[in-house]
């Protein structure tokens, strides 16, 4: 049965990316399939046989302007969907999807699927939370409170447009795909038959922008990566690069979309930039990431078995994340006071040389790639929609 099926994503690499060849399979099995993203996604997405439809973008630096006191025309994320639901609105309303497949922090998507009374999968790139877990899975007490905060302001958005105790923290639709492996989520064997780990597709998705590795003779290869949220400047790559000078490596920069390769020159013979390339073209030359503890970044690196050194570098969200991945054994973890060109340093020697960390990351590799991937994530949608039909 050919299926309209709407994709409306949270515009930004993590939440978008994995999606991508869950997308290009429902394509290939003849369902119609519309996304809602922003224009820096564009070509990707048509590349993919998808229609798509423009809706405002996002850029995470506003993340850290954001006073988030209880105005809700304060929060970008927010001020995001009410730019896009009235977008989407119109498109829709003479165009109803069957299934609407919303990422959990665009809400217009969620508003949309509430409004047309179409069945919805919530998609996450983010850890799930629990609510009988949760002060297991979230240890630290400023970490809860921001998060608490987070879900009062969003609940109060969404309640403003008609969904009714939404309940953001711990919402679940009928079917929730996490867009990471199950092996990374705290308790992952607790939520039941309506939450389903995508493993495999963050690494699956399609390749973007040409770049090829170099001779390296019989050097390592570091890669060196900035986040996409928390943006790192000059200033955090001059001082890896100052950490690796006297090892005898390949450095690979990865200096993110907006990075400036300018102000880093002149780098040694050594080093490279790199910019507007996907990670999953580069990691299978990779010998070790440095990184800030993105959970999608973390799913392309286990799944080239890769090991990371992470610096959550202050922030509540990444030191969450850095300790999980130290505790998965794939991951040292350099927190903010310890950050510095000789911890750095260290850290690298040890994922380099390290057997017992090198062997855990081969064994979460297996799990990685055992899991699920876009064909089997594909299958469950369209099990949820036949179901849902019939319920209808």
């Amino acid at each position: 049965m050919r299926s309209h099926i709407s994709f409306v994503s949270f515009p930004h690499h993590p939440h978008v990316n994995p999606t991508l060849p869950i997308a290009s399979v429902l394509v290939r099995r003849g369902h119609r399939v519309s996304y809602v993203s922003s224009r820096k996604f564009e070509m990707r997405l048509r590349a993919l046989g998808v229609e798509f439809i423009e809706c405002p973008g996002f850029d995470s630096r506003e993340l850290f302007g954001s006073t988030e006191n209880g105005d809700l025309s304060s929060n970008p994320v927010l001020r995001l969907a009410s730019r896009t639901l009235p977008q989407i609105l119109e498109v829709y309303k003479e165009d109803r999807p069957d299934l609407i497949i919303y990422d959990f922090m665009a809400y217009a998507g969620r508003i949309l699927a509430h409004r047309l009374s179409v069945p919805a999968v919530q998609t996450s790139p983010t850890f799930a939370h629990c609510r009988k877990q949760w002060l297991q899975q979230v240890a630290d007490p400023e970490f809860r409170q921001v998060l608490i905060e987070n879900a009062r302001i969003s609940d109060g958005f969404l309640q403003q447009h008609g969904v009714p105790s939404s309940d953001f923290l711990f919402h679940r639709e009928g079917l929730n795909i996490y867009l990471f492996p199950e092996v990374f989520q705290p308790r992952g064997d607790f939520f039941g038959e309506t939450v389903f780990y995508a493993g495999r597709c963050a690494a699956e998705q399609p390749y973007y922008g040409d770049w090829q590795l170099g001779s390296k003779g019989n050097r390592p290869v570091i890669l060196v990566s900035t986040s996409t949220t928390y943006v790192q400047g000059p200033a955090f790559f001059k001082m890896c690069l100052d950490a690796l000078s006297s090892l005898k490596c390949r450095v690979l920069l990865s200096i993110g979309e907006t990075g400036d390769k300018r102000a880093l020159e002149p780098l040694p013979e050594s080093c490279e930039t790199v910019q507007h390339v996907s990670h999953v073209k580069i990691l299978p030359h990779v010998d070790v990431l440095i990184c800030l503890p993105g959970i999608i970044t973390a799913s392309e690196a286990a799944y080239h078995g890769v090991p990371l050194v992470v610096t959550s570098l202050g922030f509540l969200e990444e030191e969450l994340e850095g300790n999980v991945f130290e505790r998965l054994g794939i991951a040292v973890h350099l927190k903010n006071a310890e950050m510095n060109a000789d911890s750095l340093r260290r850290a690298v020697k040890r994922a380099l040389s390290d057997s017992g960390l090198i062997d855990r990351v081969k064994q979460i590799q297996r799990c990685v790639k055992s899991e699920p991937g876009a064909e089997e994530t594909a299958n469950r949608i369209e099990e949820y929609l036949e179901s849902s039909t019939k319920i209808r």
